[in-house]
């Protein structure tokens, strides 16, 4: 039986759907939990590197912290665009999920911590690549929780539609929250709106501008892109470079195509979170969500990455 239900948290509506007990009764405690911290000291990792084989100039880095129960699945989060291990939001949730006893991975965005692309790397890698998540994974050699938050949404979205096969050997059960699943919302929009997102590419572009240029892009753009923190100049640059989009609407328009597809393809429990006052993620393809077994959605009343999202994510992850 599919449940479409209603709760609250906090006198905050939650819409969810979902045919699993044990996710409607995580969601139904969230009644009696306290909300989830988002002032966490600072967590102290370990930090590993990790280079591909075929080329030692590419290669990222995860902060890592081990538990006290090697039996639970580690817990692997993607980071939203700007974000990092020692974000308040991410913290948060590696505490809660370290304190009962799991090994929890934060795999770190090029350009965030400190880190970077090498300048002489060849591969060109946006900012949505998943290919990092794949390596990680098996390097592990585990199981895994899977959790993606914004732009970290994206790449596991691309990663479960696009590697089913690899995703069902490694991940138990995968959360997308905050997925910015309409790809073509930045036109729609007010822009100014959009633009207060903007400053989470900085860090990318400064880390990594000496990179760009090598890979041709110009150095005044690169230097416009970190002064004016606009996401629409670092995609125009993304479609020059890609040579096979012609437009922002044709980029967005083919990442649509390719989510739609990724939705049909998830072969692993897999549940959206999203906010029901975000700009970026007003709506979800509930229709395709339906369609897969394997796929479940809650909405809460939040804005973009509220912390009720990630207090629902864990309630359910750890009741699993």
């Amino acid at each position: 039986m599919v449940i479409i239900a209603v709760t609250y948290y906090q006198k905050r509506q939650i819409k969810y759907y979902t045919n699993k007990n044990e996710i409607q009764k995580a969601i139904q405690q969230l009644r009696n939990n306290s909300s989830l911290q988002t002032k966490v000291d600072k967590i102290q990792y370990q930090r590993f590197k990790i280079n591909y084989d075929y080329n030692v100039d590419d290669y990222f880095y995860y902060d890592y912290i081990s538990g006290s129960d090697s039996s639970k699945p580690t817990v692997v989060i993607l980071p939203f665009l700007g974000g990092h291990s020692q974000s308040n939001l991410i913290r948060s949730v590696v505490k809660r999920f370290n304190d009962q006893g799991h090994n929890v991975a934060v795999l770190l965005q090029r350009g965030s911590m400190g880190t970077s692309n090498h300048p002489n790397q060849q591969k060109f890698r946006q900012v949505s690549d998943y290919e990092d998540i794949e390596i990680l994974l098996k390097v592990m050699n585990c199981k895994v929780i899977l959790i993606g938050y914004s732009m970290g949404a994206y790449q596991l979205i691309r990663y479960l539609g696009l590697q089913s096969k690899l995703a069902q050997q490694y991940v138990e059960q995968a959360f997308v929250s905050y997925f910015l699943c309409d790809q073509v919302i930045p036109l729609k929009i007010d822009k100014q709106k959009f633009n207060r997102f903007g400053c989470s590419i900085v860090n990318h572009v400064q880390q990594n501008s000496q990179y760009l240029i090598n890979q041709g892009f110009e150095e005044q753009q690169v230097q416009q892109i970190i002064e004016q923190k606009s996401l629409y100049l670092y995609d125009d640059l993304v479609i020059k470079k890609l040579q096979n989009h012609y437009s922002k609407e044709d980029l967005y328009q083919s990442r649509n195509e390719e989510i739609n597809k990724c939705l049909q393809n998830i072969n692993v429990p897999c549940m959206f979170v999203w906010g029901k006052y975000d700009a970026l993620t007003p709506t979800l393809p509930v229709a395709s969500i339906k369609a897969n077994k394997n796929l479940s959605y809650a909405q809460v009343n939040g804005d973009h990455l509220d912390p009720v999202a990630n207090q629902l994510i864990c309630n359910i992850a750890l009741n699993m």
